[in-house]
Order: C-alpha cells, then structure tokens, then sequence
C-alpha cells in the first residue's frame, strides 16, 4: 500500500557557520520504503539558493540505509552552502540537511513530499 504525505519545513534561521545542520528528520518504520522529494530556499544578506533533493530510504530487517544515491540539483549564488537527504540508521530516520553560510546568518524554508511504501513484498 502506498501513502503520501505532503509537508511544510518551517522558515527558520541558521546562524553563520553553523556548518551542516539537520533541518528536517523523519522514523522510518519497519519493512518500510519512502521516496522523498523536497524542495529548500534559503537566503542570507547576499545570496540565494534552491535545492531540489529526491531519495529513497529503507527500513529493511531493522536496517535504514539509501536505496542507490539522492539527487540534489543546486542552484545557488555561493558554492559553499549544501543541501542533503541522507539514513541515520542509529535513529532510524531519512533526514534533510543544510550547510548554511560560513558568516551570515541563513534563513531557510521548504517543502517535501514522501511516499510511504509500507507492504513487505
């Protein structure tokens, strides 16, 4: 059976070099399979960017890992900040995260998307 759960990440703000920060986590339960696709803003005085990320993540015999690679198409005017989706198998969650700018403070927003596949075949 397939569920789809559409949500908001909440405009916030990062302080400058902060360095990768989770903005976004999420349990995947069980013998599930969750493709993800999100979308972030973010802006600091200066610069702008986008990211674009899609994922699938597991939860197979208790294990969570990435199926294959995530994408991220990044549009940005500075190379420094970053976006990713990636499996924290200790806390059994897919997580979204930032690397915001190295000194202004970084205000950020979002959307994503995730398919939650939930037989085991």
């Amino acid at each position: 059976m397939l569920y789809k759960f559409p949500l908001q990440i909440a405009k916030a703000t990062l302080a400058g070099g902060a360095g990768s920060t989770v903005i976004y986590s999420k349990k995947v339960p069980l013998g599930n399979l969750i493709r993800i696709e999100a979308e972030i803003r973010a802006e600091d005085e200066t610069d702008t960017a986008l990211y674009k990320l899609s994922a699938v993540v597991r939860n197979k015999s208790g294990t969570v890992d990435l199926v294959g690679s995530a994408v991220v198409d990044a549009f940005e005017t500075d190379s420094s900040w970053n976006a990713t989706i990636s499996a924290n198998d200790t806390d059994d969650t897919f997580e979204i995260s930032l690397t915001p700018d190295g000194s202004n403070a970084t205000t950020y927003v979002g959307e994503l998307v995730y398919y939650q596949h939930i037989e085991d075949l």
